[in-house]
């Protein structure tokens, strides 16, 4: 599937890097974080490494997918879990909600518990939000956390604004890696999808899908108000509304039901919908709509194109070969859903198609390129230490 590498660069060649334990959301509820750890823990397993995974979610645990929670009472349970199920100098790599909303008791008992195991910390942060929610942490948190996070060995910051946000702390630029969430995409199996879903395809047209948590964040109430114009100029469309179950705004989830009553025979609610059918979902949709008020990247944008379907996105995050909407217009959506329709999907081009592929190929060895340094560098520092005792 993947361009080997095996390049002794650092020192330390790919198939001879320790266990690597990523610590992460898992699905289900399939939110994006969830599907880039499914995609990585894919990709490694594929390059012949040992990778297990603690991870949070309403998943079933398996031999190499162990359940972990961020509950104070469970949290000493937790903490064992992580001596248990990593290997000494091995790879923990964080892409969980532990620093996107810190704790001190989580952090400085994740801390210690990383020492006596000396796993090499790499920590991936996805929400931009934390820029903004940073103001309004306590003061005493304000100041302890670019010491808990001088405690990794490298940083990948999805999105330059993140990477900025971590220099303004006081994090070394050394430490931090610019990157991305995109990887390839898991196609082992093409489900057939399910009646209820085959039916609303084949009883509507054109076919809008949106993805998205049920929260103001997601733009749902924008996207319902474009489809209700879109109701006016075709007979038959449809509206498909994927949500993700990590985060729902009750409020919010009544307003947009509340819009759509009128029209629910023409909208198709999915919650917590597996990867593989998401999938097929977006491949036979005429339109991608990704309505998202800040996002680091966007994967199901690249998804949606890897798909073959034309995407209609916010001015946020990844938006090359997409056709931009300004967030919260639904006049301007409307519009440029209805533009979209009139091309056909040879506008995404098998080019483009191709581009993003070798970007996701690129970014896998670009983490593993991001865990030989981080190894060297605890390599080096285990040297000196020895060093130092012996003189």
């Amino acid at each position: 599937m993947f361009h080997k590498n095996n390049s002794d660069e650092y020192g330390v060649k790919t198939k001879n890097m320790p266990a690597i334990t990523l610590l992460t959301p898992w699905a289900p509820p399939f939110g994006g974080v969830a599907v880039h750890a499914e995609s990585l823990h894919h990709c490694l397993k594929d390059a012949g490494l040992t990778v297990n995974v603690l991870g949070y979610g309403n998943f079933k645990a398996k031999k190499d997918i162990v359940k972990f929670y961020f509950s104070r009472k469970l949290w000493p349970l937790s903490l064992l879990k992580i001596l248990k199920n990593t290997k000494t100098n091995g790879i923990i790599h964080n892409h969980s909600v532990l620093t996107t909303y810190p704790n001190h008791i989580y952090l400085k008992s994740f801390l210690a518990t990383l020492k006596l195991k000396k796993l090499v910390w790499i920590e991936t942060l996805y929400d931009e939000t934390i820029i903004k929610r940073f103001k309004y942490f306590p003061e005493t948190l304000q100041k302890a956390y670019p010491e808990y996070l001088s405690n990794t060995s490298r940083i990948i910051a999805i999105g330059k604004p993140i990477k900025d946000f971590l220099i303004s702390l006081g994090i070394s630029e050394q430490k931090i890696k610019l990157g991305h969430p995109l990887l390839p995409l898991i196609t082992d199996s093409a489900p057939k999808l399910p009646e209820d879903i085959q039916r609303f395809f084949a009883s509507h047209k054109p076919v809008i899908t949106t993805i998205g948590a049920m929260h103001p964040w997601y733009d749902f109430m924008t996207v319902s108000e474009a489809f209700l114009r879109l109701k006016k100029k075709y007979p038959r469309p449809g509206l498909i509304m994927i949500v993700a179950g990590f985060s729902k705004d009750k409020t919010y989830a009544e307003k947009v039901a509340h819009l759509t009553e009128k029209v629910k025979d023409n909208v198709l609610n999915l919650c917590n919908l597996p990867h593989e059918t998401k999938l097929k979902v977006l491949e036979k949709s005429d339109v991608f709509v990704r309505g998202c008020g800040d996002e680091s990247y966007g994967i199901s944008r690249i998804e949606a194109i890897f798909m073959g379907t034309p995407v209609v996105a916010t001015k946020t995050g990844e938006t090359r070969h997409m056709t931009l909407y300004d967030y919260q217009n639904p006049t301007d959506l409307f519009e440029k859903i209805v533009s979209t329709l009139k091309t056909t999907k040879s506008k995404t081009t098998s080019q483009v198609q191709e581009f993003f592929r070798q970007q996701a190929e690129d970014n896998f060895q670009f983490i593993l390129q991001v865990y030989r340094e981080a190894l060297a560098a605890a390599a080096l520092g285990r040297n000196r230490l020895n060093q130092k005792k012996h003189v």
